[in-house]
């Protein structure tokens, strides 16, 4: 996570940069001021996905990005985090004209230019960037007016893969090969199941069971795959929500 130094809080105004428009957007990283940034725990329609063709609402995600670039102010970093390829990644903080602090993510999160696809470990921000994915998708902001984004009924026999968002009662949940399977439905072939290491699952901040979640109506995102059947892997314990 990027934290703000103690430097910067102190330096007030001196630790502003002035906005600019990004050099480069493809719905994962942005490039702005010489610096490629990671926008984790979210994902945003890419504006060249396929054959330079952008998804659906990439126009829109880009317009709010530049729009909150060019009423914000970016503040300045000591030591930020970056991965293993030099890119600095986290929470990119930035200053809105009325005084108040907020990433990137929650932004295009707000607008409804992008879903939450969580990574870090920092609940607190998490919930901040689900509650604004919730109120963008109240009230149908940008991506959430698209089909192409609906949340999916987790038994329908459509399957879309990519990133995705389903609810549903989880039928029923089962161990075997190290591995949790959660079942949406009573094939596994061709109903969605969610799946995670049993490590990872230990991992986890709740302390419920497996079990806990049978019969329960939930809403799980993530990448779905083909494995067996229509599957999603949990990588991350706010993947799956009890709703």
């Amino acid at each position: 996570m990027i934290v703000l130094s103690r430097r910067s809080l102190l330096a007030g105004a001196a630790a502003l940069t002035a906005p600019r428009r990004p050099d480069f957007f493809d719905g994962q990283t942005i490039h702005i001021d010489g610096a490629e940034v990671v926008l984790t725990d979210i994902v945003a329609p890419s504006p060249a996905a396929f054959a330079g063709r952008g998804e659906p609402g990439a126009e829109f995600t880009r317009a709010a990005l530049q729009e909150f670039l060019r009423t914000s102010r970016k503040l300045s970093f000591t030591e930020p985090p970056r991965d293993r390829w030099g890119r600095l990644s986290g929470p990119a903080q930035f200053l809105r004209a009325d005084g108040s602090r907020t990433t990137v993510q929650a932004a295009l999160l707000e607008a409804g230019g992008a879903r939450v696809s969580p990574q870090t470990n920092d609940h607190e921000i998490l919930d901040t960037y689900f509650a604004a994915e919730d109120a963008a998708r109240a009230l149908r902001n940008g991506i959430w007016s698209l089909p192409t984004y609906a949340v999916r009924d987790a038994l329908e026999e459509r399957r879309a893969f990519g990133f995705q968002i389903y609810r549903g009662a989880v039928q029923s949940t089962s161990e075997t090969g190290g591995r949790i399977y959660f079942n949406f439905g009573e094939n596994f072939r061709t109903d969605l199941t969610a799946t995670v290491a049993r490590g990872t699952f230990r991992r986890w901040q709740r302390n419920d069971p497996p079990s806990f979640y049978a019969g329960r109506i939930v809403e799980l995102r993530g990448v779905v795959e083909w494995v067996n059947g229509p599957s999603i892997e949990l990588r991350h314990e706010r993947q799956l929500r009890v709703v």
